[in-house]
């Protein structure tokens, strides 16, 4: 969505997402530091990342909503959100709480990779082909072909 915005140049949504990451990841990151030291300037941060993620999540749609040709499915967005939000609520969890670590570990990954799968179970086959045949050549060495 933000790649999307910038793209168009919209520059509403730009200035938005910059000052309300910004002053959220400060305000709440500074008053969270009192409480859990440098794991609350880590929480601003998240906080700051969600109050951003609001508004592209707004100006995305009011933007889709003016182009009757753009046609999104909301759905494709879910093996990401599930991906993110794993990780996001395992770093949470160690920031408040630390003995949970031998069970969110393991529950973290195992969704971060049923995200993964899923969404490359959901993408187009000529984009998979393509991704594949990056990936060999990003591991094929200079000079042997």
């Amino acid at each position: 969505m933000n790649t999307f915005l910038t793209g168009i140049n919209h520059q509403k949504s730009i200035v938005a997402t910059t000052i309300s990451r910004s002053s959220v990841s400060l305000a709440f990151g500074g008053l969270m530091l009192t409480y859990f030291g440098v794991g609350g300037l880590g929480l601003g941060i998240l906080a700051g990342e969600l109050a951003a993620t609001v508004f592209l999540i707004y100006f995305f749609n009011q933007t889709v909503r003016l182009h009757p040709d753009i046609k999104f499915n909301w759905r494709v967005l879910g093996p990401a959100l599930l991906s993110v939000t794993s990780v996001q609520v395992y770093f949470g969890i160690e920031v408040i709480a630390t003995n949970t670590k031998t069970i969110m570990y393991p529950l973290a990954l195992i969704f971060v990779l049923i995200g993964t799968l899923s969404g490359w179970s959901h993408l187009d086959l000529e984009i998979r082909t393509r991704m594949i045949r990056l990936l060999g050549k990003g591991f094929r060495m200079k000079g042997i072909e």
